[in-house]
C-alpha cells in the first residue's frame, strides 16, 4: 500500500501555514492522512477556504481507515457550526452523505456511528435529512455495543421529536423494547418512552387506540422488579396521570400495580434514599 505523508503540526503553528497544508492535502493526497487537530484548529479560526476543507473531508470518507472516516464526519459537524455554512447546499449534501455512511457502517466497535449520529442531530436541527435520521436512530437505539451510540440515538430522537418527527417509530420501538429482557434495552426503552410522553403524550392520550397501547406498555413494565425500572416507569405513569386526556382515566388496577411495586421495593431493598418512592406513592394515591 502506498505510503502517505503524515503531517503533524503543532496547534501553535501559524494559521496560514496550517491552511496551506490542508490545501496540499486536499489537492495531492487521494487518501489523506492529515493532522486532525490542524483541520479543526483552522475551522475554529474562521480563516479557511470552505471548498478545500470539504475536499479534505470528502477524501477522508474514501479511505478504509475508520478513524479518518470518523474525524472526517466530525469535520462536517464543525463546519456546520457556522450560520453561513448552514445555508450551503453543497456542504449540507456532503454532510448528509457522510452521516449516512457512518451511521450504518459495518463495525462493532469504534465511535464512527457516534460521530455520524451527532452529525445527524446537527442536520436535523437545520431541517436536513429527517427521514434518514429517523432510520439511523431506529438502527442504533438498541445496539448492544457502544453505550455512547445509544445515547446519541436517544438525543437524535429528541431532536426529531422537536421537529414533529419519529413519534410512530419511537412508539413501536418502545412496544418492542419492553419485552426484551436485557438491562440496557430496558433502560433505553424507558428513557425513549419518557421523551416520547414529554413531546407527544397529549396526542397519545387523545386517541383511544394509542392510549390502550400506552397502558399495555405499563402493564408489561411492572412485571420487572428492579428499583430503577419501577421508579422511572412510575414517574412516567404519574406524568400521564396528571394529563387531562380525552381517552379516559388511568385504570385503577394499573395505578395499584405501580403502588404495590413501590411498596415492595421500599420494604425489600436497602435504599439510601427512599424519598423518591415515597413521593411517587403519595402523588399516585391522589389518582387512585
Amino acid at each position: 500500500m502506498k505510503k502517505y505523508l503524515l503531517i503533524i503540526l503543532s496547534l501553535s503553528f501559524n494559521i496560514i501555514l496550517a491552511n496551506d497544508v490542508i490545501v496540499e492535502q486536499a489537492n495531492n493526497n487521494p487518501l489523506p492522512v492529515f493532522s486532525i487537530e490542524t483541520v479543526f484548529n483552522v475551522i475554529e479560526s474562521g480563516k479557511y477556504d470552505l471548498n478545500n476543507i470539504m475536499l479534505v473531508a470528502e477524501n477522508g470518507m474514501l479511505t478504509n481507515d475508520v478513524y479518518i472516516k470518523e474525524k472526517s464526519i466530525d469535520i462536517y459537524r464543525y463546519l456546520l457550526r457556522s450560520d453561513e455554512n448552514k445555508k450551503n447546499k453543497i456542504l449540507l449534501e456532503k454532510a448528509l452523505a457522510a452521516a449516512k455512511i457512518g451511521a450504518f457502517y459495518d463495525i462493532i466497535f469504534g465511535s464512527i456511528r457516534g460521530s455520524a449520529l451527532h452529525l445527524f442531530e446537527v442536520l436535523v436541527k437545520i431541517g436536513v435529512g429527517l427521514d434518514d435520521a429517523v432510520a439511523a436512530a431506529e438502527f442504533t437505539i438498541f445496539k448492544r455495543n457502544g453505550f455512547h451510540y445509544r445515547n446519541r440515538a436517544l438525543d437524535l430522537f429528541v431532536a426529531l421529536f422537536k421537529k414533529g418527527k419519529a413519534f410512530d417509530q419511537a412508539f413501536n420501538l418502545v412496544e418492542k423494547g419492553i419485552f426484551i429482557e436485557n438491562s440496557f434495552v430496558i433502560r433505553r426503552t424507558l428513557e425513549l418512552f419518557d421523551e416520547l410522553i414529554k413531546y407527544n403524550g397529549k396526542n397519545l392520550m387523545a386517541n383511544l387506540d394509542s392510549f390502550n397501547r400506552v397502558l399495555k406498555i405499563f402493564d408489561n413494565a411492572f412485571n420487572y422488579s428492579d428499583s430503577y425500572t419501577i421508579s422511572r416507569y412510575s414517574e412516567i405513569l404519574l406524568d400521564i396521570a396528571k394529563m387531562k386526556n380525552k381517552a379516559g382515566k388511568l385504570p385503577q388496577e394499573l395505578i395499584n400495580k405501580s403502588l404495590d411495586k413501590c411498596k415492595i421495593i421500599l420494604s425489600t431493598y436497602d435504599l439510601n434514599d427512599k424519598s423518591k418512592f415515597e413521593k411517587i406513592q403519595k402523588e399516585l394515591i391522589k389518582y387512585a
